[in-house]
């Protein structure tokens, strides 16, 4: 694998620069109501995503520690899987648009941007790459039928 920081690290630093960014730059008025339950949400939704994906890997029995896929057991592809071949990915992703929508402030895309395109190149491509390697024509047909993301 190409990443060594853990992606939930990596989600970590994108919400700390994105504070960064609300906190120097203000950001647009929003009504308060929204700013408050809407960010919960989407956070809500996000926390969801992840727990059903690890939630499959215990099922299956395989490791959800994207650092060691020679140790995974099985592709997994039920459940959320049938929706996205990276829910925890997508999750994260989700929780950083919570924050996007909580600062109301724009420039904090970057920080959601920039989580989706490290993900993509230095964690998904390299799992994907493996995964196509392990498990050959079965990985590529659950390739065709499920997105990356959504």
């Amino acid at each position: 694998m190409r990443l060594l920081i853990p992606p939930p690290l990596v989600m970590l630093m994108a919400l700390a620069a994105m504070w960064g960014i609300a906190f120097l730059l203000p950001g647009y008025s929003l009504p308060e109501s929204p700013r408050y339950w809407l960010p919960v949400i989407i956070m809500l939704a996000g926390i969801a995503i992840i727990v059903a994906g690890i939630w499959r890997f215990a099922r299956a029995g395989t490791t959800v520690n994207p650092h060691s896929p020679a140790k995974g057991t099985a592709l997994v592809t039920g459940g959320i899987y049938n929706f996205t071949r990276n829910p925890m990915y997508l999750g994260m992703a989700l929780i950083l648009l919570a924050m996007v929508v909580k600062t109301a402030q724009p420039l904090t895309l970057i920080g959601l941007f920039a989580f989706v395109w490290f993900i993509n190149r230095f964690q998904i491509e390299p799992e994907e790459a493996f995964l196509r390697e392990r498990y050959g024509e079965t990985f590529a047909e659950y390739e065709r039928r499920v997105r990356r993301w959504l």
